[in-house]
């Protein structure tokens, strides 16, 4: 499920009309809730109408579902503290169990707990700014940027609202893309005073959709691939000593611009090892760097497997298949991992086990008929013949499983003229 909170700042700026014209426009094509967390002041029940028709807190519209505390009463709520921080995980809860493809979450007015709550428990991919195109809306925006960039959220860009005459249309805001500017309806109004947002004939972000859905999405992976690819040297990193002169923390991966001697040091750790450590000696920049960089805007890529690791899902060298950033490991010294995608789980691959391929030679691979595909996880291994090739070429270099044959087998892809010779010599 992918999370994406709108807010603003300030109250007033047309909040939660935006979040609802977005959740609409991703429902064409997804499965959608919108989550209203303003559980003191929800607005979404009056944009969409039905509070005495509907079971709380949840309302639906097509491939949309609404969840609101304010589905079940039309009085004030009178919450704070720790009971609104309970109330938000409750609704939050009911949201994830939709099971959508999307969560738009109308979040509450102001900086502080509840905005820090909804970032611990949904853990949003983004956040996007809704702004009118005025001073004071920018100066209130401001405050609430600050928070979410000081904890770690990014913000995927700025929704300009209510733009009229005297609108200043921009494309930069704050230092962020303005990735839609709309403008004062009547319609919208009417429609929303009504309680029949959804029946709006001309949504205006209809045709801004994807675009925005994709920036919300991508944005933070692209922050954390530009930290990976261009983290700190090492003279810039700062190795804290114990209280008594301790040794300090181990090294460890925080970006290629320190990777190289980092290794070195760990190196000279390693020196008096029986073995040195293989891991230390072959995830190299550079290998990391083609990696990273070969990860599209999701964080995901299509890779060949050079080293299968001895795991419980079999993987077969020279084998292709998607894989997504993983999380680094502290066992092997916070290196960058991708998550290998088989129908039987994901699969831990580090630089030094991976090649990236490319859509076209991925698209040549499959012409040529070089390989099979197994499950439904577009997942490639390489024909009978291949493997035995690579086997007698490289032996344990290759990292054969040693039951391969056993699990071509299975997967029926032994070629028949095999199987009749083992059949005559049995």
């Amino acid at each position: 499920m992918k999370a994406i909170a709108v807010f603003s700042g300030k109250g007033g700026v047309g909040k939660s009309t935006v979040s609802a014209l977005f959740a609409l426009a991703l429902a064409r094509t997804r499965n959608v809730v919108l989550l209203d967390l303003d559980v003191g002041t929800p607005s979404q029940p009056v944009l969409f109408g039905g509070r005495d028709v509907i079971e709380w807190p949840i309302k639906r519209e097509g491939s949309l579902r609404i969840v609101s505390t304010g589905f079940s009463t039309k009085k004030a709520i009178m919450h704070t503290g720790s009971m609104a921080r309970g109330l938000m995980r409750s609704l939050a809860k009911k949201a994830i169990e939709t099971e959508p493809d999307v969560c738009i979450i109308d979040m509450p007015p102001g900086t502080g707990d509840a905005q820090l709550e909804v970032c611990g428990t949904l853990k949003p991919s983004s956040f996007l700014l809704v702004v009118q195109p005025n001073r004071l809306s920018y100066e209130d925006a401001a405050r609430a940027v600050g928070m979410f960039r000081g904890i770690g959220v990014p913000i995927a860009g700025v929704v300009q609202n209510m733009i009229g005459d005297l609108g200043e249309l921009s494309n930069e805001v704050l230092g962020m893309p303005v990735l839609a500017h709309i403008v004062m309806k009547k319609e919208i109004a009417e429609l929303g005073s009504a309680g029949r947002i959804d029946k709006l004939e001309e949504n205006p972000l209809n045709a801004l959709v994807e675009k925005i859905y994709d920036e919300a999405v991508s944005v933070q992976w692209r922050e954390k691939k530009r930290e990976l690819l261009y983290g700190p040297s090492y003279d810039e990193i700062e190795w804290k000593r114990g209280e008594r002169g301790e040794r300090g923390e181990r090294p460890h991966f925080v970006g290629l611009g320190s990777w190289d001697e980092v290794r070195r040091a760990l190196s000279g750790e390693c020196a008096s090892m029986v073995q040195p450590d293989s891991f230390l000696e072959e995830c190299t920049a550079e290998r990391i760097e083609r990696m990273l960089e070969h990860l599209d805007e999701t964080g995901a890529g299509m890779f060949m497997v050079t080293k299968a690791p001895g795991t419980k899902v079999l993987l077969f060298p020279g084998e292709i298949g998607m894989a997504h950033i993983g999380e680094e490991s502290s066992m092997h010294y916070g290196v960058p991992r991708i998550a290998y995608q088989t129908d039987e789980g994901e699969v831990v691959l580090f630089a030094n086990e991976v090649s990236p391929v490319s859509h076209e030679e991925m698209l040549r691979v499959i012409a040529a008929g070089e390989h099979v595909r197994i499950g439904t996880t577009s997942r490639y291994v390489p024909k009978y013949w291949v493997m035995e090739q690579i086997e007698h070429a490289f032996g344990r270099l290759a990292r054969m499983p040693m039951n391969w044959r056993e699990k071509y087998e299975e997967l029926g892809l032994v070629p028949k003229e095999v199987r009749d010779e083992v059949s005559s010599k049995s």
